[in-house]
């Protein structure tokens, strides 16, 4: 069953656009029957309770406002407010009848009222409570604002004339101007007369202007500046790619994206949500922005003609509230399941899937989405209170998805007994807390968040969810509007947002029962809705969902395109290369240095690398003789990427005749030894130097030997050095020789 709600008068919420602390009344009245006290405490049905406000200003211009707070029991429609003559100016309450805390009430008033009723210097407001005092406190008190000037009224208003109020955080500073001339800018952001969003949070920043006229009339003027949502990639981490490897770059925060190689964003590479880069050899900026496309869009009719129901009892259970649609399906919420349907309802179409206490659906694309909290991971489910601070997609399951547009601010939303209100709409999603009595539109394209304004009379048929469902309309202007059903009729109703006029946009005196949730779908015209039992307008038996004729009027806005840029920077570690001294050496050369590796901290491997005190190097006798292949292998540690490099060192035995005699006549043996083993001479050598060193390049052993007849054998002993390679060099007066042994002990 329908549950029913307590809703209250609608009130104009008032903003002043120029304030000024120095010449600005703001002051609260004088309770008369309350020897001037603040409060005036209500004794009965109604009292008549009195406020003066004295040494008012006759000097007031512009708007004005009195805030008018109260706290006790009052019910909808319980206390009138009044002027000076008793000139009816504002009715109020709230359902509090709870004794709950202090409310407040603000009515709108002009310079000329100020001025009227200002006779002698003070202003006396009368307000008459229809309500028997029934809490520990029931009292009023109340607070009168407006601007005035030393004399005169303003011969020019302190005014912000900066015309565009969206900016980008990469865009730059604005330069801010306003009139008169000569006064101060403040605010968040501002810095002498510009506005820097560079360091600045996506959402809206007042600024100020306060400035003096000819008049010496000082005033304040403001200005909104919104800084736009940027698209996140890949989360805000670091993107790293190895060389010649591509990389995926996924966008959030917004619907549609367009990827650019150039900041200017002429240069388009991809319309994805998921762009992979090409096989990439540096590092190289990538821009991103979601598109910006807004509709004007309205309904012009809503039928009862070419209707058809299905009952959805059996899949869904007792009705709930909740719709959504798409291009091939409809979707209503139940208690038990939330079911869908193809958009003919036909019976054998529908199916059960989890229940989507916010879930709602872009009448543009036929995205479906759902109402989403980061902070506490969860979608609504008919909370106490609930704070959206993102939207999160939905498959055709109503499966969640990866997809989210952040808010550019959180929106509270009350409770099931406050009732709020999800309208979709083309590219935009409008929202009612029953909780702060606001509108919010959300832009689908870059989650900015819209604060419309106050109404606390919603009007809606409330649903047996947290809300109600309806259409939200746009237009190029930049004006909204929704469609609901309304509290006290038969009819469907188009409010203009935030508190405008109320029409009818479809009358079906018949009665459609308790209807409370419906949507609109652009790509059959047809209107969708729910309610329980029947209706003598279109039928029904249980839990009815149905579908009849409407239209819309739908047009692109002139001026769209892109939101604000994100750049990201794909990150390549530079190539590892690797380059040598020298590409080809004698086998009996010196170590060669090996240090034209880079990035530097890489390691070197192949055949005849070693190390000594001078660090890694190519050992040409370690390698004997042929063509060996140097690696240089480097790990970037940033990336995690590894990258290697190779050349060949060509070892030559430039052997000479010389070299080859020796050769011929010496004899080390044996080789593998465990560190004792002979040189053994074939022909008589005058003189002979013996030389014995390791890898590294270190002497362990040397001999000088004389007058060596052939035949001799000169054994050699190698003690206290572990087992290695090592290098034996034997050489006369002119002819030099070198072999490997390998000691093993």
């Amino acid at each position: 069953m329908k549950k029913l709600l307590q809703l209250t008068a609608g009130v104009f919420l008032f903003f002043s656009a120029f304030v000024s602390s120095a010449q600005t009344y703001s002051s609260w009245g004088n309770a008369i029957n309350e020897t001037n006290h603040m409060y005036d405490t209500i004794t009965g049905n109604q009292d008549s309770l009195k406020f003066s406000f004295p040494s008012t200003p006759a000097t007031a211009w512009g708007n004005a406002k009195i805030i008018v707070y109260y706290e006790g029991s009052f019910a909808n429609n319980t206390f009138e407010v009044f002027d000076e003559t008793l000139n009816y100016i504002g009715v109020g309450g709230y359902s509090n009848m709870n004794c709950g805390p202090e409310d407040s009430l603000t009515i709108p008033l002009t310079a000329a009222n100020i001025n009227t009723w200002n006779v002698n210097n003070s202003i006396v407001f009368t307000i008459i409570n229809y309500n028997n005092p029934s809490c520990s406190i029931n009292r009023f008190r109340a607070k009168l604002i407006y601007n005035y000037c030393l004399s005169g009224v303003p011969s020019q208003v302190a005014t912000i004339t900066n015309t565009n109020s969206i900016v980008c955080s990469t865009g730059g500073p604005v330069a801010l101007t306003g009139i008169p001339t000569g006064g101060v800018f403040s605010g968040t952001g501002v810095t002498g007369a510009s506005f820097n969003p560079a360091s600045l949070s996506a959402g809206n920043y007042v600024v100020s202007y306060t400035a003096t006229d000819s008049q010496t009339c000082t005033s304040t003027g403001t200005m909104n500046i919104h800084v736009g949502i940027r698209p996140t990639v890949n989360n805000n981490t670091t993107v790293y790619a190895c060389q010649n490897n591509s990389v995926s770059l996924q966008a959030t925060n917004g619907n549609n994206f367009v990827w650019f190689s150039n900041a200017t964003l002429t240069n388009s590479l991809d319309t994805a949500l998921i762009f992979t880069t090409p096989t990439l050899t540096q590092t190289t900026n990538y821009w991103v922005a979601a598109t910006d496309d807004t509709f004007n869009f309205k309904l012009d009719t809503m039928k009862d003609s070419n209707y058809a129901i299905v009952d959805v009892n059996n899949l869904a259970g007792d009705d709930r509230g909740g719709m959504a649609i798409t291009k091939h399906h409809v979707y209503l919420n139940g208690d038990d399941y939330a079911v869908r349907y193809d958009l003919n309802l036909t019976p054998s179409s529908g199916v059960s899937l989890p229940i989507r206490d916010g879930m709602f659906s872009d009448l543009r694309h036929g995205d479906i989405w759902t109402l989403w909290n980061t902070t506490t991971n969860i979608e609504p489910s008919n909370p106490s209170t609930y704070y959206v601070n993102s939207l999160r997609g939905l498959d055709s399951n109503l499966n969640f998805t990866n997809k989210y547009i952040t808010l550019s601010q959180e929106i509270e939303l009350g409770n099931n007994n406050q009732q709020n209100g999800i309208f979709a709409g083309t590219g935009f999603l409008g929202l009612y807390s029953g909780n702060t009595q606001h509108w919010y539109v959300v832009d689908l394209d870059n989650g900015n968040v819209t604060d419309l304004g106050f109404l606390n009379n919603g009007q809606f048929s409330g649903s047996e969810n947290w809300s109600d469902w309806g259409v939200l309309e746009s237009s190029c202007t930049g004006t909204f509007s929704v469609i609901y059903r309304d509290n006290f009729d038969n009819d469907i109703h188009r409010r203009e947002l935030p508190n405008g006029p109320v029409t009818s946009i479809g009358t079906f005196p018949s009665g459609i029962s308790d209807m409370a949730s419906l949507t609109y779908n652009p790509w059959n015209s047809r209107w969708y809705f729910h309610y329980e039992n029947g209706s003598t307008t279109f039928g029904g038996n249980s839990e009815t969902l149905g579908y009849a004729d409407a239209s819309d009027s739908t047009a692109l806005c002139s001026g769209n395109g892109l939101g604000c840029p994100t750049q990201v920077t794909v990150n390549v570690p530079a190539k590892v290369t690797l380059s040598v001294a020298t590409s080809t050496v004698c086998v009996n050369d010196n170590a060669i240095p090996l240090n034209g590796g880079a990035p530097i901290g890489g390691t070197y491997s192949g055949i005849g690398v070693g190390t000594n005190t001078a660090g890694t190097v190519f050992y040409p006798a370690l390698s004997g003789n042929g063509t060996f292949t140097i690696t240089y292998t480097q790990t970037d540690a940033a990336s995690g990427c590894t990258g290697a490099s190779s050349t060949t060192i060509s070892v030559d035995p430039c052997t000479g005749i010389e070299e080859l005699a020796l050769s011929a006549i010496i004899n080390i043996y044996p080789n593998p030894n465990n560190g004792d083993f002979n040189i053994a001479i074939k022909e008589n050598i005058n003189s002979l130097a013996v030389e014995i060193t390791d890898v590294q390049g270190r002497i362990v052993y040397n001999s000088n030997e004389t007058d060596m007849n052939a035949g001799t054998v000169k054994q050699i002993t190698l003690s206290n050095i572990q087992s290695g390679l090592y290098f034996v060099k034997v050489k006369t007066s002119n002819e030099q020789y070198i072999q490997r042994i390998s000691i093993i002990r």
